[in-house]
């Protein structure tokens, strides 16, 4: 018995709906741009030159669907037109193409079955154009060429001024040409020259994202025809449609295969893992603050422990009187030991100043060596602060020696 005996196709009615290269048989909710799109593309049923064409929307919005189904639509009327020519309709993605292998990719694309195709080499562009308009015109009708991606195209200018006046300098008799282009760039139309721009004169559809609502019938309609009846429940079709609202979200049609999980009724969700930015931010301010509160605790503890001033002697301490009294001093010591005490309390007087005013200052770097030291390691830390201490003593010497 094999691994496949008896395998069904499951949930799916008709898996190939949700296929990427599926086309609907009904296009939704861009009712608006399908009227725009058959406006322009009228004359092509009485005869004459259509207008050109061009899309612009993000990726994912309908602007190929839209184009397939009203070029389906297109050529299904025409053949039932006497007063229309016969269309041919070639499609090209010019993602990362140049004019030269546009051209050489439409030509052998009209070439009878027994010609070879152009090389890729061993043309100038205007010898391609010229075999381009020979098979136009061996071919005759309406020539429709939808340019995909049109925006990617290294040297538009060329090509997009060429085609439109082929009739006007007399490259072509008898055939037409029209240009559908689409583009995810809104302004890819101001890259083109002023002469381009005259020359295409084309209508502009423009293609916005769809709204909660329209994604919703969408995906209700892609689902019907999907799933097996009673499958998809109506939270699964609003789930998605919420994801692919999003924008950084896949395309529509795909939002229906790659919704996010949803988290099971009455199941505790685990907080995200702070991020290694997040996570230093916490440190330093826990550093900061430590060594803030350090400070305030040394300013205090400096100055309910500084002596008091002895208004009969003029000193500043027991310490300096009793040396004022020793039997070695000399008859100029009170002078000294006065001016040893000033010195003593102007420098306090500073150094609490300097103190509370570089406080903040000190509490942050010493916060920025406590994030390092636990990034890096201790020794850091021990190198810095050993560093620190060498400057402080090399800064506080001379004044010493002046004491």
């Amino acid at each position: 018995m094999g691994i496949f005996d008896g395998a069904t196709d499951g949930i799916y009615r008709d898996k190939d709906v949700l296929d990427e290269d599926y086309q609907p048989d009904q296009v939704l909710e861009r009712e608006d741009e399908i009227a725009d799109y058959r406006d322009a593309l009228l004359d092509v049923l009485f005869g004459r030159t259509p207008d050109n064409i061009f899309l612009y929307g993000k990726a994912g919005v309908g602007k190929t669907a839209v184009t397939n189904f009203v070029l389906g639509e297109l050529q299904a009327e025409v053949e039932t037109r006497d007063t229309a020519d016969p269309i041919h309709i070639s499609r090209v993605n010019c993602d990362s193409e140049t004019t030269y292998s546009v051209i050489r990719e439409l030509a052998n694309g009209l070439l009878p079955a027994t010609h070879s195709p152009y090389a890729a080499k061993g043309y100038s562009t205007s010898d391609l154009f010229d075999e381009l308009y020979t098979q136009m015109e061996r071919v005759g009708g309406t020539h429709l060429i939808v340019l995909d991606e049109v925006d990617h195209l290294t040297d538009p200018d060329a090509l997009l001024y060429q085609l439109p006046r082929a009739r006007a300098n007399g490259y072509l008799n008898d055939a037409r040409v029209g240009i559908i282009g689409i583009s995810n760039n809104y302004t890819f139309r101001n890259t083109l020259s002023s002469k381009v721009k005259s020359t295409l004169m084309e209508t502009e559809i423009s293609f916005s994202t769809y709204d909660a609502d329209e994604l919703v019938s969408i995906l209700e309609h892609r689902a019907d025809l999907a799933f097996q009846p009673g499958v998809c429940e109506d939270s699964a079709i609003t789930l998605c449609a919420a994801y692919a609202a999003k924008d950084d979200a896949p395309p529509v049609k795909q939002s229906i295969c790659y919704a996010p999980p949803q988290t099971p009724p009455g199941k505790q969700t685990t907080p995200p893992s702070p991020t290694p930015t997040s996570r230093m931010s916490a440190m330093t301010s826990t550093a900061a603050n430590s060594t803030t509160r350090s400070a305030t605790r040394q300013r205090t503890h400096s100055a309910s422990s500084k002596p008091p001033h002895d208004s009969r002697t003029n000193t500043a301490s027991p310490h300096a009187h009793a040396k004022s009294r020793s039997p070695t001093s000399s008859s100029r010591a009170p002078t000294a030991t006065l001016t040893r005490a000033r010195h003593s309390s102007s420098h306090s007087a500073i150094s609490t100043t300097s103190k509370c005013s570089d406080s903040s200052l000190r509490a942050k770097r010493t916060a920025a060596r406590a994030v390092a030291a636990a990034i890096f390691g201790k020794s850091i830390w021990t190198s810095k602060r050993s560093s620190m201490s060498a400057k402080t003593l090399s800064r506080q010497t001379p004044r010493n020696r002046n004491l």
